[in-house]
């Protein structure tokens, strides 16, 4: 008895395990060029882990330009929602095409992708 106990908590254990595997892919990104980087493994855990909300619109793709050259593209918030992967649509960027162009990614030795703006295509106030 206590066996067959064992082994039905196993299977659940794998099950719940697996489906939640399954809910981080596949990727809401893609890479469309590796901008010289012959190892992109580092670069997709980075993507997979952050929150891309600020950068992702709801209807359109957009693409986050790294320092070295990398280009990727995020999948737009409806597309995730049809790959039955979680999206808060709410928290998208309604229109941030125009500040991606100011900004460049680059990937901390932490793991951690950072932002990069250039200030100098800032248009000034005055």
């Amino acid at each position: 008895m206590e066996r067959l106990f064992t082994t039905a908590l196993l299977t659940l254990l794998l099950f719940v395990a697996g489906s939640s595997l399954y809910a981080q892919s596949p990727a809401t990104f893609i890479i469309k060029d590796n901008g010289g980087v012959l190892n992109t493994s580092e670069y997709e855990s980075a993507l997979a882990a952050a929150d891309l909300n600020y950068y992702r619109l709801a209807n359109a793709r957009t693409t986050m330009k790294f320092s070295n050259g990398m280009l990727v593209e995020l999948l737009s918030g409806k597309e995730v929602a049809a790959l039955n992967l979680p999206v808060d649509m709410d928290a998208l960027a309604k229109n941030n095409a125009d500040a991606l162009k100011t900004s460049t990614f680059k990937l901390h030795s932490s793991g951690v992708i950072l932002e990069q703006k250039n200030l100098r295509d800032f248009k000034s106030l005055k």
